[in-house]
């Protein structure tokens, strides 16, 4: 009998998933702080002089979690599927 945390769920693949592209997007963060680093402080004091600070800065947090949203969606498909895959040739 196999455990229930061994089978896979689309739930829990969305969840693996989610962590996977937060990392993603975290890293590429960290390597365009150290590598980047001009284009980083343009982006951040083009942010802060806004007129609207509140909105730019809303508009910026709503779009990296977007991103990070659709990039979960699609990693879980992908890896669900590939389970899916990989549990019927292992069956047989």
């Amino acid at each position: 009998m196999e455990k229930s945390s061994n089978k896979i769920t689309f739930k829990k693949s969305l969840k693996d998933s989610s962590l996977a592209a937060a990392a993603l997007l975290v890293l590429r963060m960290i390597h365009k702080l150290l590598f980047n680093y001009a284009e980083m402080r343009n982006y951040f004091h083009q942010l802060f002089s806004t007129d609207n600070l509140i909105l730019a800065i809303s508009v910026s947090i709503s779009t990296v979690i977007f991103i990070w949203i659709i990039i979960s969606f699609i990693f879980g498909i992908v890896y669900y599927a590939y389970r899916k895959i990989k549990e019927k040739v292992s069956e047989r």
